[in-house]
């Protein structure tokens, strides 16, 4: 029932629904909170609830629909923290709470969701560090956290995402250096990590094996070094405004 601007709140009695497998409500003007009886559909695959005016926190009991495969909650305004129970959604392909007003931080039982292809934090105010669980989750395809407010640094583990194409971490509060190994990321198309506190070299050894990067934007941060070998005609590059110095004498972007 997409987009077809039903109003008023959702009712608890969807909980009695036992044998409902998709429900999809995205893209109306529904209020009120997310009721928790919705965890009584255990049959559930396909929870859509994004682009409506739900307020409250993410309910607890939703941890019990394990059988979902889309949890899509983004652009509501809950707040609450991201329940530890979701880890229990262990056949998760898409997961995105994002443009929330969702504070607190991952809860690192997330990494459970080893068969996500997306995951999706950002535009929230949340705090505390990126746990390094989420390098559990080798088949994401896409991992946006961007603009959040998180700190710490970026998890090592992260390397371990080899089928990673896209990777946002833009303003937040990181600190540190890219992590080591970054090389390895061969698929990955998108890195953007601008507006943080990284310091360091920028490691242009393991950069240079990312044959299907297309763009990559480090600017606004403390690091330096010479990036003159990743240009290339497909290649979007941001790297200037470093309050350390970076330098690249193959175009004019930095």
């Amino acid at each position: 029932m997409p987009k077809n601007q039903i109003s008023g709140s959702l009712p608890t009695e969807l909980g009695t629904l036992e044998k409902l497998e998709r429900f999809d409500v995205g893209y109306n003007l529904i209020t009120g909170t997310i009721p928790s009886e919705l965890g009584n559909l255990t049959l559930l695959q396909d929870l859509g609830l994004n682009v409506n005016q739900l307020v409250g926190s993410i309910p607890t009991t939703l941890g019990k629909l394990t059988k979902l495969v889309y949890f899509i909650l983004w652009m509501n305004q809950l707040t609450g923290n991201i329940p530890s129970e979701l880890g229990s959604l262990t056949n998760i392909k898409i997961f995105s709470v994002s443009s929330n007003n969702i504070t607190g931080t991952i809860p690192s039982t997330l990494g459970n969701l080893k068969s996500a292809l997306q995951f999706q934090t950002f535009n929230n105010t949340m705090s505390g560090t990126i746990p390094p669980e989420l390098g559990l989750m080798t088949n994401l395809l896409d991992l946006q956290v961007h603009n959040s407010g998180y700190n710490g640094t970026i998890p090592a583990t992260i390397v371990y995402l080899d089928q990673l194409q896209r990777l946002r971490m833009w303003g937040n509060k990181l600190t540190g250096t890219l992590p080591t190994g970054i090389g390895n990321l061969t698929m990955l198309q998108t890195l953007n990590l601008h507006t943080n506190q990284l310091s360091g070299t920028i490691p242009t050894v393991q950069l240079v094996n990312l044959k299907q990067l297309h763009i990559l934007y480090l600017h606004h941060n403390s690091l330096i070094g010479n990036v003159s070998v990743l240009c290339n005609e497909n290649l979007t590059m941001n790297v200037d405004m470093n309050e350390g110095e970076v330098t690249c004498s193959c175009c004019e972007c930095c």
